[in-house]
């Protein structure tokens, strides 16, 4: 399901004009987190174990949260700040 919704992004996000190349250009990057995770569970797993793996990756989860939050608060405020100038 995930891999489906994020083709729907991709193919939204696209448009028409060549769509092809964008969508595989895209598509490649999309395929970067799933190699970086699986090198950084295993450099992780070497180092501390299986339960410092764990723990890094779920750290690496909720720092990713919290960067998605501060990003989403600027945008707001960004967004917010233009509508008071209109």
């Amino acid at each position: 399901m995930v891999y489906a919704a994020f083709s729907a992004l991709l193919l939204h996000v696209i448009g028409r004009g060549a769509a092809s190349t964008k969508y595989a250009t895209l598509s490649s990057l999309g395929n970067l987190p799933t190699a970086y995770m699986t090198a950084f569970d295993g450099w992780a797993h070497d180092r501390w174990g299986a339960g410092g793996m764990l723990h890094a990756e779920a750290l690496l989860g909720v720092g990713s949260t919290a960067l998605i939050l501060v990003t989403l608060g600027r945008i707001r405020a960004g967004t917010a700040g233009r509508k008071e100038m209109a």
